[in-house]
């Protein structure tokens, strides 16, 4: 028994460590019995812990076989079945608690690419176990349990047991194992109950002998891994080729199969090089598959939430992927060529064409009372859409949720508002009917002439923009360039041979202090935050340091006291020399005479006027 095999291992493990302590040389007259044998405990419970932690560091570490009485649990990360050479791993994939295989080294964009429960689990503390009559179970602590083979029938006796095995492949598969250890027949594999995603080997098509049927189901949204819109299959009615639902009508199909590639979906084939994509057909079974030609290849091909069918190859840089094939789906319209590919739509009974889409749009919704809300988790923006066509007054429609689940409906363009902001559900969706109206940024049009209208709009818009830039920028260089003007006339006519925008300046400050208008010398530019009193004073005094004769002029040091102390009362200056106006030897010129009169009779002799 294990009771005693523990105290067989005990006694032993005594024996060992009083042999070891006495070769060390720990005599046993040295030591009292007691303490001897009280280290010989000691050290035999540190192996034997050491031995435990040993044990189940090795039973919860990674492994590519899952057996009956394993668990791993959804409240530890580091619970995990991985692959033999490492490339996916089952575990629980948070946030939401779905048992999921992924892929193991990507971790920038590892991909889920098969779920054991669609619904997400809200008990953290599951577990998901292989039990001894070989039924794999979610179980929680709230009485929730998910069996994944629950019509899985064999008589487990003790010469057959059972066990799992996640493949390099992807697919999870639990089988019989027999007494001798020899692998038996597969009792349940993930790749009968695919997702969103076809991998390498996988089937797509129906099992006519067992009723099998493996069909992609697409994600709800970007968050919700719950069932979607789309489903994909082969076409139930007979013919080789692939048919897409949404919800329960048919919404596309791939056209039959014929010379290795589809009549209206070539591109779903068209990487033949990296690829084998074949076509089952026969009385036991009908599907469709591929396979990479380099195993080194690693792909997935998706139905995502938009009812696209992309295939996807990791990059060689291993942490990122590449779409190699996009099928772009039912565009109706002029401007959408390969109608062919897609089923005639149901006409709207608000228009009376069939051929109608929704056209994304970077705005978002203002909530007024001409919008309506469904709080419904279980539909996403594909069954927004889908209400919005039945209902006439309804204009756009926009995700309600931040999971992309809900719906945001409007009816009245006062709801939609226009911005660059971008994130969960802000994305408004419009109405476009061919031959009837189109509702684009919230303004309703005719969509023949909808898009030139808005085009010449934004046009008309840019141009004025830019035109009115071009004047303000003009006018700007305009003042730049008549001020520079000025000051270059100014500097030109101060540095006259016959100094006569000096004596100009001089002149004209005397009439204007005459006037008592000597405030107008300050140039308009200039604030007039300055005192006028003293302003006016300065001038005063300027003009007693010109005046016609020497001997009329003050000193510097009556200048300095001028300008220092508050004199109330300064002598009234005389004419400033040159200012004559030719008639009469005390009236000032007028402005034409002293601008063209020279400052000098003399030929010979030139004298530059400065004040002192």
């Amino acid at each position: 028994t294990f009771n005693s095999s523990v105290e067989t291992l005990k006694v032993s493990l005594d024996y060992y460590i009083v042999q070891k302590l006495t070769l060390k040389g720990f005599s046993l007259n040295g030591l009292c019995k007691e303490n001897k044998l009280y280290m010989a405990r000691l050290l035999r419970y540190v192996t034997i812990f050491s031995c435990f932690i040993l044990m189940q560091s090795i039973s919860s570490s990674s492994s590519f076989m899952f057996k009956q009485g394993q668990q791993l649990r959804s409240s530890n990360s580091s619970d995990e079945v991985v692959s033999a050479n490492g490339v996916f791993k089952l575990g629980f994939y948070h946030p939401g608690s779905y048992l999921s295989i992924w892929y193991r080294n990507i971790e920038k964009n590892p991909e889920v690419i098969w779920l054991g429960n669609r619904y997400p689990i809200p008990d953290p503390s599951a577990v998901f176990t292989l039990d001894f009559d070989g039924k794999l179970k979610i179980i929680s602590k709230k009485g929730q349990l998910i069996v994944l083979n629950p019509m899985q029938n064999v008589n487990f006796g003790n010469n057959v047991t059972a066990s799992a095995t996640l493949m390099d492949s992807g697919n999870f598969v639990l089988n019989e194992v027999l007494a001798n250890g020899i692998v038996g027949k597969v009792l349940w594999q993930s790749f009968d109950y695919p997702i969103n995603t076809l991998l390498p080997g996988m089937k797509l098509g129906k099992n006519f002998e067992t009723g099998q049927s493996w069909t992609l189901s697409s994600w709800l949204s970007w968050l919700v891994l719950t069932p979607g819109a789309f489903r994909l299959g082969v076409d139930p009615g007979g013919t080789n080729q692939l048919v897409l639902w949404k919800r329960e009508d048919v919404y596309w199909t791939s056209g039959v199969w014929k010379n290795g590639s589809f009549q209206n979906a070539p591109e779903l084939t068209r990487s033949a090089d990296l690829f084998d994509f074949s076509f089952v057909s026969n009385e036991e079974e009908k599907y469709f598959s591929y396979k990479a030609r380099n195993s080194s290849i690693v792909s997935r091909l998706e139905v995502n939430f938009w009812g696209q069918i992309v295939q996807y190859v990791l990059a060689k840089d291993g942490t990122s992927w590449e779409n190699t094939t996009l099928v772009s789906l039912c565009k109706h319209g002029k401007n959408f060529p390969n109608l062919v590919e897609c089923v005639e739509h149901k006409p709207s009974t608000c228009s009376s064409n069939s051929s109608e889409i929704f056209v994304p749009i970077r705005n978002y919704a203002n909530s007024t009372k001409s919008s309506y809300m469904d709080y419904n988790t279980n539909i996403s923006l594909i069954d927004c859409q889908a209400t919005c066509w039945k209902n006439c007054s309804c204009i756009g429609c926009i995700t309600l949720h931040q999971n992309g689940t809900g719906c945001f409906y409007m009816s009245n363009i006062s709801d939609i508002l226009l911005d660059e902001r971008s994130g969960f559900g802000f994305y408004l969706e419009s109405r476009f009917t061919k031959g009837g109206t189109t509702i684009v940024g919230g303004t309703k049009r005719d969509s023949k002439g909808g898009k030139k209208k808005i085009r010449w709009i934004l046009w008309c818009i840019i141009a004025a923009t830019v035109g009115l830039t071009i004047l303000f920028f003009g006018y700007l260089i305009y003042r730049r360039r008549r001020k520079l003007r000025l000051l270059q006339q100014t500097a030109e006519n101060s540095e006259s041979s016959q100094g006569e925008t000096f004596l100009q300046l001089r002149c004209h400050a005397w009439d204007l202090w005459k006037k008592e208008e000597s405030i107008d010398l300050v140039d308009e530019s200039v604030d007039r935050s300055y005192p006028e009193e003293e302003f006016t004073k300065c001038v005063h005094i300027g003009l007693l340091c010109v005046q016609e004769h020497a001997t009329d002029r003050p000193t510097m040091s009556d200048v300095i006291s001028m300008l220092s102390n508050d004199v109330r009362s300064l002598p009234r200056p005389k004419q400033p020399a040159y200012c004559h106006s030719g008639k009469s030897a005390g009236s000032p010129s007028s402005g034409i005479d002293w601008i063209s009169r020279s400052a000098s009779i003399n030929n010979v002799t030139i004298t530059v006027l400065e004040p002192r």
